[in-house]
């Protein structure tokens, strides 16, 4: 009996001991498992802010491509009219030409009808 007696306290001491162990061990894996979960949220938190920082700089991106497109459609713009100012403009002088030298020929022919009609009075007085 105190064979079995002190085998039981073996056993219990044993058992004590292995349980120790077991949530010595099961506490060292918490331990690990939230130094993971750290280590994972501060990774988790880096690519959030990375992919933050990329955002940004795409909408920069897409804000300075949205100048430039503008700049360009401003220029174009600006363009066509100075083509369209030269055209105006030639169609002027053009024009110009045009009325001098019809005004040229008026002076003429009212040169003409003048001279004409003062040989039409001599005739006729």
């Amino acid at each position: 009996m105190i064979k079995t007696n002190i085998q039981q306290k073996n056993e219990s001491f044993t058992i004590k001991l292995t349980t120790s162990k077991e949530i010595d061990l099961f506490g060292v894996r918490v331990k690990t498992i939230d130094g993971q979960i750290k280590e994972l949220k501060e990774f988790i938190a880096e690519i959030e802010t990375t992919i933050t920082t990329v955002e940004n700089k795409i909408k920069e991106e897409l804000a300075v491509k949205t100048v430039i497109d503008t700049q360009k459609a401003a220029f174009k713009a600006n363009q066509e009219l100075v083509d369209v100012e030269e055209q105006l403009n030639s169609a002027r002088v053009i024009s110009e030409t045009e009325k001098a030298e019809l005004q040229a020929d008026s002076k003429k022919c009212k040169s003409r009808f003048d001279t004409e009609t003062a040989d039409l009075k001599r005739l006729t007085e």
